[in-house]
């Protein structure tokens, strides 16, 4: 009965925020073991360069108040149900280590990505209580890889180089799956702005000449797309 209280109760956020913090230092240890491995399995190989200017330190910082402060949004502003705001958190998590790994690798990792359809899979049977999402969703997933794809096979023919990885297009499926097909657009535009605005931060600060050949990990974007679109449509 106590814990019922804690969590219907006027104590249901000090224990969301408890379990929202357990659960950032768990996905953060489980973000640098996944980094560490990664870049054993790069090691020696060429690339274009990754340019995220923050220091590691600082992403993983604010990896744990980024979802803090979601779950602190989540409970007393949105005022969701206290299953819906785990579950969107438990999403959220795997999201910000998928940003994490890409920030630091430029990889995204399939264990990371096929979690996140599973989680984004329960959600929608959390929420709807269909087993099968919903026919939105479906086509969000489908398209969220496709289209990805398909601009990458025309800008090869063009540059003869992938424009994108295959990471992008998987994490865009299981975004699509999670979101939908008509929130995915937005989730692309606004990673695709904050990209924008990123490089030419980057630019004017002169830390780094952008370059054609340069590679800019996109999956940190579409995270911070699909968070802002959580909290707008959580109004």
């Amino acid at each position: 009965m106590a814990v019922i209280f804690l969590w219907q109760g006027p104590g249901a956020l000090s224990v969301m925020l408890l379990v929202t913090f357990a659960l950032a230092h768990v996905a953060q240890r489980q973000a640098e073991h996944l980094t560490t491995r990664i870049r054993a399995e790069l090691a020696g190989q060429e690339s274009g360069g990754c340019l995220m200017a923050l220091p590691v330190r600082w992403m993983r910082r604010l990896f744990v108040f980024w979802l803090l402060i979601n779950a602190l949004w989540l409970v007393k502003v949105a005022a969701l149900p206290m299953a819906q705001c785990l579950a969107t958190v438990l999403v959220l998590a795997v999201l910000g280590m998928l940003a994490l790994v890409d920030a630091e690798t430029g990889i995204l990792p399939n264990e990371l990505v096929l979690l996140l359809m599973l989680l984004a899979w329960g959600y929608s049977w959390v929420i709807s209580g269909d087993g099968l999402p919903a026919l939105d969703r479906l086509w969000g997933m489908t398209l969220g890889y496709a289209l990805p794809m398909f601009f990458n096979v025309a800008y090869r023919w063009v540059r003869a180089r992938d424009a994108m990885g295959q990471g992008d297009a998987k994490l865009l499926a299981a975004i699509g799956l999670w979101v939908g097909l008509t929130d995915l657009a937005d989730v692309w535009i606004i990673a695709s702005a904050l990209l924008l605005v990123y490089t030419a931060g980057l630019t004017f600060a002169n830390r780094a000449t952008m370059r054609l050949e340069m590679s800019i990990p996109f999956g940190p974007f579409l995270v911070l797309g699909t968070n802002a679109l959580v909290i707008y449509e959580s109004f």
